[in-house]
C-alpha cells in the first residue's frame, strides 16, 4: 500500500521520523497499523498450529515490526495489546520492541 499511495507512505514516514501527526492523521495511522497488527495476528496463530514455521511468520511480522520502530507505532502498541490478540502474540511480540 504505502509503494502505491503517495499519501499513505508520507503519513508512513511522518509517523517513522516521530513528526507530530494531527487527529485525522493518528486515526489514518491507526486504521493502516491495525492491518498490520491484524495480519501478524493471525500468521501467528498459525504458526501456533505449526502451519507455517517461525521463518515465515517473521516474514509476515516485517510491517508491524516497521510500525513498532517508530513512536506513534509504540503507542498504538501499548494502547492496543488488550485487542483479543491470540494467546501469547503480545508475549512474542513484546522482546522485539525497541525502546
Amino acid at each position: 500500500m504505502v509503494a502505491t499511495d503517495r499519501t499513505l507512505a508520507e503519513l508512513d514516514m511522518k509517523a517513522q521520523t516521530n513528526e507530530p501527526l494531527d487527529p485525522v492523521e493518528i486515526e489514518q495511522y491507526r486504521s493502516y497499523y491495525r492491518l498490520a497488527s491484524r495480519h501478524a495476528d493471525m500468521a501467528f496463530l498459525q504458526y501456533q498450529q505449526r502451519l507455517i514455521t517461525e521463518d515465515q511468520l517473521y516474514g509476515v511480522l516485517a510491517p508491524l515490526r516497521h510500525h513498532l520502530g517508530g513512536i506513534t507505532g509504540k503507542i498504538l502498541w501499548a494502547e492496543e495489546q488488550d485487542r483479543n490478540f491470540a494467546p501469547g502474540f503480545v508475549e512474542y511480540i513484546n522482546p522485539m520492541m525497541i525502546y
